[in-house]
């Protein structure tokens, strides 16, 4: 039976940064008339206005999504001239843009942008790519230990992975976000003193277990 005498542990690690390729902003409109449906983006005054002023961006209206309305009355009956809150989500793909999304979105009235969601390109390329680069170094450290105990490496015994998604900034971009005063005058970039880019750290960390015996 074996023990523990008989294998050699090692772990190893690759890491790498990956750079967001779009953003959703999570808005939200407060309006002065209710409109349900998808309706709302050209008969709802206030999103009209700003879905108008993103078109020059080229933010098209499909990349502007409704995701609910909520009905603001004083009584108990709720109809057309109710005011309203309306949820978008505007999708945001050419980040060289975006901070001048940003300053639209600022300038208008009654519109808060409530969270900025970051979105990455296919990551199972690079997921592939780290996991091969950290098994190559657990074999070579292994193979290293291995030779300096005055042993060999038969097979392996058991492997496991585990894989980490570090997203930094967002806080800190929300927080900046909502300690900014919103003018209504449009901001420019660089008066919007926030972070229009977003990187994340992806980690690969493997464990392998090898049988070794006397060289």
């Amino acid at each position: 039976m074996e023990t523990e005498l008989d294998t050699l542990t090692v772990r190893a690690a690759a890491y790498d940064d990956v750079q967001a390729d779009k953003a959703d902003l999570l808005v939200t409109i407060r309006g002065t008339s209710l409109v349900t449906g998808s309706a709302a983006l050209n008969k709802a005054r206030e999103v009209r206005q700003l879905v108008a002023e993103l078109a020059p961006l080229k933010i098209a209206e499909s990349a502007i999504l409704l995701l609910s309305v909520t009905a603001e009355t004083s009584s108990s009956v709720i109809g057309k001239s109710s005011s309203a809150s309306y949820h978008l989500r505007i999708r945001c793909t050419q980040l060289d843009d975006l901070a001048d999304v940003l300053g639209i979105i600022t300038a208008q009235k009654n519109t808060q942008l409530t969270s900025i969601v970051w979105g990455y390109p296919d990551l199972a390329p690079l997921h592939d790519r780290l996991l091969e680069q950290s098994l190559l170094r657990g074999a070579a450290k292994a193979q290293l230990m291995a030779q300096a105990l005055g042993s060999r490496i038969e097979r392996v015994h058991r492997v496991s992975e585990t894989t980490t998604d570090q997203a930094e900034g967002q806080v800190g971009v929300l927080r900046q976000m909502a300690a900014a005063p919103m003018s209504r005058a449009r901001m420019g970039a660089d008066e919007l003193g926030l972070a229009v880019s977003h990187t994340k750290r992806i980690g690969v960390a493997i464990e392998v277990v090898y049988h070794i015996r006397p060289a």
